[in-house]
């Protein structure tokens, strides 16, 4: 058994073996301009500053994609100023498309009344979205309740961005719900991917689950490590590991325990830590 601390150790670590757009992007993230942006430091849900750099180069050479991002806030700004950047440069595949999903209405009008500001609010299609516990690939999960019917309409997906709901909620449900939708060769970026047992966990679940479906390489530069997923095959269906739905019966136990039956299967994203 490994312990929790190596756990970070066990995915792909070859920094040459990065797709392309990530790598081109890396390079270009010390040179991206933030001074447009009203970061608002000391905000522990937003995504740290060099993230946003990272999300504005990597936008910025994406012309034409599909971008789904699960957390709206500062990353949400940033998509939208980078989309309007990018589509500045000539380009038959035109702009990026965004779609954000987030679950508090608080956030939600905050993220509307700055993008309108910015005179961005054309730019994304934000959705607000309660999070719900699900049973999903053999799991009991919580995530955003966004139906089979939206993902249809996106697909394929070049982008995914998961920085929500908060980590106390879990993340983990993201990969196993966008997997069928995201192109071949398409990314899923996670944030805070340096949080024991939280998002290193999910990503060793993530390779047991599909194995080599999946690429997956953890940015140890960001300040709160990037994870990197590359969807190579997104037929490959998860493999079902019932040791794991055991420990979330345990876990959603303890909880309802802790909150009761109504925050059990409808979770206020504003009650716990981010």
């Amino acid at each position: 058994m490994k312990s929790m601390k190596n756990l970070v150790l066990t995915v792909n670590s070859n920094r040459v073996s990065l797709p392309n757009i990530v790598m081109e992007s890396l390079e270009a993230n010390k040179h991206e301009p933030l001074d447009w942006l009203d970061y608002p430091y000391g905000d522990n849900y937003a995504l740290a500053p060099d993230a946003c750099r990272f999300l504005q180069a990597l936008i910025r050479r994406s012309p034409g994609a599909t971008v789904l991002e699960f957390g709206a806030g500062i990353s949400t700004l940033v998509l939208a100023h980078s989309t309007v950047c990018g589509s500045l440069c000539a380009t038959s595949q035109g702009a990026p498309m965004v779609v954000s999903i987030e679950a508090s209405h608080q956030i939600s009008r905050v993220v509307e009344g700055r993008l309108n500001e910015a005179g961005l609010s054309s730019t994304v299609k934000l959705n607000c979205l309660p999070i719900k516990l699900k049973l999903i690939a053999g799991r009991l999960l919580y995530f955003y309740s966004i139906t089979i019917d939206k993902l249809e309409q996106l697909a394929p997906i070049d982008l995914v961005i998961v920085d929500g709901p908060p980590g106390h909620l879990g993340r983990e449900a993201s990969l196993y719900i966008c997997m069928p939708y995201i192109k071949p060769g398409g990314i899923l970026l996670l944030d805070d991917a340096d949080r024991v047992p939280l998002e290193q966990v999910w990503l060793q679940n993530w390779k047991a689950a599909f194995g080599d479906a999946i690429n997956i390489w953890v940015l140890k530069e960001f300040e709160r490590y990037l994870a990197v997923v590359q969807i190579e095959d997104p037929k490959t269906c998860p493999k079902i590991m019932p040791w794991l739905f055991m420990a979330d019966v345990r876990r959603i136990w303890s909880r309802f325990r802790r909150v009761g039956l109504r925050e059990l299967l409808a979770p206020n994203p504003m009650k716990g830590p981010p």
